[in-house]
């Protein structure tokens, strides 16, 4: 679908394509895929550390309140706080909470 492919094109499809097929097998089954959830916050995380980073360093854009439409370094840190280390924290952990998961045994699951 695109004309002309660039490396970063290429990375951003891959990932695309990743999170898509990991959504999908999350979804079926998520203790069987346990890996699949881990995976698509994982991209969701690098996503909004990229945006982080783009604001901060390359967009020469002064770090301030801005409108919440706007990409701005100030968005892209309270979207990196907000939603990025969340994601991390479950990719990480394969939790949201901080308590430990139960352990099931084969009667609690029938």
């Amino acid at each position: 679908m695109l004309d002309d492919w660039t490396p970063l094109r290429v990375m951003l499809t891959a990932a695309w394509s990743v999170g898509c097929l990991a959504s999908i097998f999350a979804l079926y089954d998520a203790r069987r895929f346990p890996w699949a959830a881990r995976t698509v916050t994982a991209i969701i995380f690098l996503a909004y550390l990229a945006y982080l980073i783009d604001q901060l360093v390359f967009s020469g854009k002064p770090f301030e309140p801005t409108r919440r439409s706007e990409a701005s370094p100030w968005n892209s840190f309270w979207g990196f706080i907000i939603i990025g280390l969340p994601a991390l924290w479950y990719t990480i952990l394969g939790r949201f909470s901080l308590r430990k998961p139960e352990v099931q045994t084969e009667d609690d699951t029938k």
